[in-house]
């Protein structure tokens, strides 16, 4: 549905096809927001706001820019539409990784003899 909307802006063809493969692409990356924001907002709630720094420049610089590079020289103009998608979902491994981490640590502390935790 996206090629009605772009033909809206533009009648050239090969802008047309560019930007609906760009859509393609970029709409693919919404989900992965989601969990990556909630993830960084946990961090910075528990007090460990240098981890949800980590974890938000892990996606924008360590990922983004190497599989920049990489997914050029392999695919072209495809790559660098590919690049986001790969990047949040890198980023997404680790947070999820991360997380379960900080969850095992906040369980056993208050499973800890002589703590009591009421939520």
């Amino acid at each position: 549905f996206s090629k009605p909307i772009v033909s809206v802006f533009s009648n050239e063809q090969d802008l047309v096809h560019i930007t609906v493969v760009a859509l393609f692409w970029m709409s693919l990356t919404l989900p992965t927001l989601g969990p990556l924001v909630m993830w960084s907002t946990t961090f910075q709630g528990i007090g460990k706001g240098k981890d949800a720094l980590i974890l938000e420049l892990s996606r924008a610089l360590f990922f983004v820019i190497p599989l920049l590079y990489l997914f050029h020289y392999l695919w072209k103009l495809d790559g660098i539409w590919v690049t986001p998608l790969a990047a949040n979902l890198l980023a997404l491994i680790m947070g999820g990784i991360w997380i379960l981490i900080e969850q095992r640590k906040f369980h056993k502390l208050s499973n800890a003899p002589g703590l009591s935790v009421e939520v």
